[in-house]
Protein backbone atom coordinates (compact mmCIF):
# COMPACT_ATOMS: atom_id res chain seq x y z
CA UNK A 1 0.00 0.00 0.00
CA UNK A 2 1.29 3.51 -0.77
CA UNK A 3 1.79 6.22 1.58
CA UNK A 4 -1.53 7.51 0.31
CA UNK A 5 -3.75 4.83 0.67
CA UNK A 6 -2.56 4.03 3.84
CA UNK A 7 -3.79 7.68 5.20
CA UNK A 8 -7.53 6.81 3.56
CA UNK A 9 -7.22 3.58 5.27
CA UNK A 10 -6.29 5.16 9.08
CA UNK A 11 -9.29 8.35 8.59
CA UNK A 12 -11.63 5.32 7.59
CA UNK A 13 -10.71 3.50 10.99
CA UNK A 14 -10.67 7.10 12.93
CA UNK A 15 -14.24 7.99 11.39
CA UNK A 16 -15.18 4.37 12.92
CA UNK A 17 -13.32 4.05 15.87
CA UNK A 18 -13.83 7.67 17.85
CA UNK A 19 -17.39 7.33 18.24
CA UNK A 20 -16.85 3.61 19.32
CA UNK A 21 -14.30 5.06 21.47
CA UNK A 22 -16.27 7.68 22.63
CA UNK A 23 -19.32 5.77 23.56
CA UNK A 24 -17.45 3.33 25.74
CA UNK A 25 -15.56 6.19 27.60
CA UNK A 26 -19.09 8.01 28.99
CA UNK A 27 -20.74 3.97 29.54
CA UNK A 28 -16.77 3.74 31.78
CA UNK A 29 -17.41 7.22 33.07
CA UNK A 30 -20.89 6.64 34.64
CA UNK A 31 -19.79 4.41 37.74
CA UNK A 32 -17.02 7.61 38.21
CA UNK A 33 -19.33 10.42 37.96
CA UNK A 34 -21.78 8.72 40.59
CA UNK A 35 -18.30 8.18 42.76
CA UNK A 36 -17.39 11.63 42.68
CA UNK A 37 -20.58 12.82 43.39
CA UNK A 38 -21.27 10.86 46.29
CA UNK A 39 -17.49 10.92 47.87
CA UNK A 40 -18.34 13.87 50.01
CA UNK A 41 -21.06 12.28 51.68
CA UNK A 42 -18.92 9.94 53.67
CA UNK A 43 -18.14 6.30 53.55
CA UNK A 44 -21.25 4.46 53.66
CA UNK A 45 -22.96 5.88 50.64
CA UNK A 46 -19.77 5.83 48.43
CA UNK A 47 -19.56 1.73 49.80
CA UNK A 48 -23.02 1.52 48.74
CA UNK A 49 -22.78 3.40 44.93
CA UNK A 50 -19.33 1.21 44.25
CA UNK A 51 -21.64 -2.13 45.65
CA UNK A 52 -24.55 -1.05 43.17
CA UNK A 53 -22.23 0.16 40.07
CA UNK A 54 -21.43 -3.43 40.20
CA UNK A 55 -25.01 -4.57 39.20
CA UNK A 56 -24.78 -2.19 36.72
CA UNK A 57 -22.01 -3.76 35.03
CA UNK A 58 -23.17 -7.02 34.78
CA UNK A 59 -26.17 -5.25 33.10
CA UNK A 60 -23.56 -3.97 30.61
CA UNK A 61 -21.21 -7.10 30.47
CA UNK A 62 -24.98 -9.15 29.59
CA UNK A 63 -26.11 -6.51 26.89
CA UNK A 64 -22.75 -6.96 25.94
CA UNK A 65 -22.75 -10.55 25.08
CA UNK A 66 -26.47 -10.30 23.17
CA UNK A 67 -25.02 -7.37 21.42
CA UNK A 68 -22.29 -8.56 19.98
CA UNK A 69 -23.54 -11.89 18.79
CA UNK A 70 -26.71 -9.89 17.07
CA UNK A 71 -23.75 -7.62 15.61
CA UNK A 72 -22.21 -10.53 14.02
CA UNK A 73 -25.89 -10.82 11.90
CA UNK A 74 -25.61 -6.70 10.89
CA UNK A 75 -22.05 -7.01 9.90
CA UNK A 76 -23.30 -10.18 7.65
CA UNK A 77 -26.49 -8.38 5.96
CA UNK A 78 -24.58 -5.34 5.57
CA UNK A 79 -22.00 -7.64 3.70
CA UNK A 80 -24.50 -9.01 1.56
CA UNK A 81 -26.44 -5.91 1.23
CA UNK A 82 -29.54 -7.45 2.27
CA UNK A 83 -30.96 -3.83 4.17
CA UNK A 84 -34.16 -5.60 5.38
CA UNK A 85 -32.72 -8.05 7.26
CA UNK A 86 -30.33 -5.52 8.70
CA UNK A 87 -33.73 -3.47 9.73
CA UNK A 88 -35.26 -6.91 11.24
CA UNK A 89 -32.04 -7.78 13.64
CA UNK A 90 -32.26 -4.19 14.79
CA UNK A 91 -35.68 -4.70 15.93
CA UNK A 92 -34.38 -8.09 17.68
CA UNK A 93 -31.73 -6.06 19.37
CA UNK A 94 -34.66 -3.44 20.67
CA UNK A 95 -36.60 -6.11 21.73
CA UNK A 96 -34.01 -8.47 23.61
CA UNK A 97 -32.36 -4.75 25.13
CA UNK A 98 -35.61 -3.63 26.25
CA UNK A 99 -36.57 -7.26 27.67
CA UNK A 100 -33.38 -7.47 29.53
CA UNK A 101 -33.74 -3.79 30.94
CA UNK A 102 -36.91 -4.99 32.26
CA UNK A 103 -36.08 -7.94 33.90
CA UNK A 104 -32.90 -6.25 35.54
CA UNK A 105 -35.24 -3.09 36.31
CA UNK A 106 -37.77 -5.46 38.08
CA UNK A 107 -35.21 -7.16 39.86
CA UNK A 108 -33.00 -3.98 41.19
CA UNK A 109 -36.07 -1.73 41.62
CA UNK A 110 -38.09 -4.53 43.94
CA UNK A 111 -35.70 -6.49 45.41
CA UNK A 112 -32.90 -3.45 45.95
CA UNK A 113 -31.92 -5.21 49.51
CA UNK A 114 -31.29 -8.63 48.10
CA UNK A 115 -29.07 -7.26 45.60
CA UNK A 116 -27.17 -5.34 47.56
CA UNK A 117 -26.44 -8.75 49.76
CA UNK A 118 -25.26 -10.37 47.45
CA UNK A 119 -22.36 -7.91 47.04
CA UNK A 120 -22.21 -6.87 50.88
CA UNK A 121 -20.24 -9.18 52.68
CA UNK A 122 -18.57 -6.69 55.79
CA UNK A 123 -17.75 -8.36 59.08
CA UNK A 124 -19.16 -5.63 61.05
CA UNK A 125 -23.34 -5.90 61.19
CA UNK A 126 -23.44 -1.94 61.51
CA UNK A 127 -21.35 -0.98 58.74
CA UNK A 128 -23.20 -3.38 56.90
CA UNK A 129 -26.85 -2.16 57.84
CA UNK A 130 -25.63 1.23 57.03
CA UNK A 131 -23.90 0.34 53.40
CA UNK A 132 -27.08 -1.47 52.80
CA UNK A 133 -29.10 1.23 53.76
CA UNK A 134 -28.05 3.68 51.40
CA UNK A 135 -27.29 0.92 48.90
CA UNK A 136 -31.27 0.20 48.54
CA UNK A 137 -31.74 4.33 48.13
CA UNK A 138 -29.26 4.52 45.05
CA UNK A 139 -30.00 1.13 43.18
CA UNK A 140 -34.06 2.27 43.66
CA UNK A 141 -33.03 5.74 41.27
CA UNK A 142 -30.34 3.97 39.21
CA UNK A 143 -32.80 1.57 38.18
CA UNK A 144 -35.08 3.53 35.84
CA UNK A 145 -31.51 4.60 33.87
CA UNK A 146 -31.10 0.93 32.99
CA UNK A 147 -33.87 1.49 30.03
CA UNK A 148 -31.66 4.27 28.51
CA UNK A 149 -28.01 2.43 28.85
CA UNK A 150 -29.84 -0.87 26.89
CA UNK A 151 -31.05 1.30 24.54
CA UNK A 152 -28.49 3.43 23.49
CA UNK A 153 -26.07 0.35 23.82
CA UNK A 154 -28.78 -1.48 21.06
CA UNK A 155 -28.19 1.83 19.25
CA UNK A 156 -24.01 1.54 18.94
CA UNK A 157 -24.08 -2.09 17.88
CA UNK A 158 -25.33 -1.35 14.83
Amino acid sequence: MTTEENQVFYRKVLKIALPITLAQLMNSLLSVIDTFMVSDLGDFPLAAVAIGSNFGFFLIMVMFGFLSGLGIFIAQYWGSKEIDKIHRVFILTLIIAMTISGIFFIVVHFFPQFIISLYNNGENIADRQQIEFYGVKYLTIVSFAYFCACGAASFQSV
